[in-house]
């Protein structure tokens, strides 16, 4: 795992405490990373990150990343550095980590609390976004239509095995799986047996999954 997957910024901050790694001398002086423990356990058993890591002048590393310095065409540098100081503050909510690619240059790297250069983040409701941003520009291009919208979602993955679904899979629309209201509601003991076995389930595998395991989808 590396920063390509820290790109878009999520999180969580604790610490008021910040650090520029070119501006001032007190602070990690390199990129924090975590442990093979920490790899091992839940994000949110890893130890929080005090101080915070920032700086405008992201190190190279061998992660096929393109490295530059927070400035020129960007627009206003201290604004973004004030930006920083505020999420390290927690003045914007809670933060793990902000990253800023331009013009194909990592140019800025900050982490905070649990945030790691290496360490896979949950992307949760970041990841509803990002479809939905996908979704509207399908729809902007012809790919789809509003209409769309409230046809069900199975319709649009051709890989799933319908005969193998709870009752009511069948009716959850794109427009409800987009504003979290598919009605999927998967056991205690069914999803800690996933998350022992997450691996196993790549792509429509993971929707074809919790399809199967959820109790039935009814209208309430």
């Amino acid at each position: 795992m590396n920063r390509k997957y820290f790109l878009v910024a999520a999180l969580i901050v604790t610490s008021s405490q910040f650090f520029f790694s070119h501006e001032a001398t007190a602070g990690p002086t390199q990129a924090p990373e975590a442990s093979k423990d920490e790899m091992n356990v839940s994000v949110f058993d890893v130890p929080l990150l005090k101080p915070a890591y920032i700086t405008t002048s992201p190190t190279p590393r061998k992660d096929g990343l393109t490295t530059g310095s927070l400035g020129g065409s960007l627009g206003n540098p201290a604004k973004i550095k004030q930006l920083a100081q505020e999420i390290a503050n927690e003045k914007h909510g809670k933060f793990d980590s902000l990253l800023i690619m331009h013009q194909g240059k990592l140019v800025f790297e900050s982490y905070y609390n649990r945030g790691r250069i290496n360490l896979p983040h949950p992307q949760a409701s970041a990841s509803k976004a990002y479809t939905a941003l996908a979704v509207g520009r399908a729809i902007q291009l012809g790919y789809l239509s509003k209409d769309d919208l409230h046809k069900p979602l199975i319709k649009f993955l051709h890989h799933l095995e319908p005969s193998k679904l709870v009752a009511g899979a069948e009716k959850i629309t794109l427009h409800q799986a987009l504003t979290m209201r598919s009605g999927i509601r998967i056991p205690d003991a069914a999803w800690d047996e996933y998350q022992n076995n997450a691996e196993q389930f790549k792509g429509q595998q993971q929707v074809q999954h919790f399809l199967q395991i959820s109790a039935p989808i009814t209208a309430e």
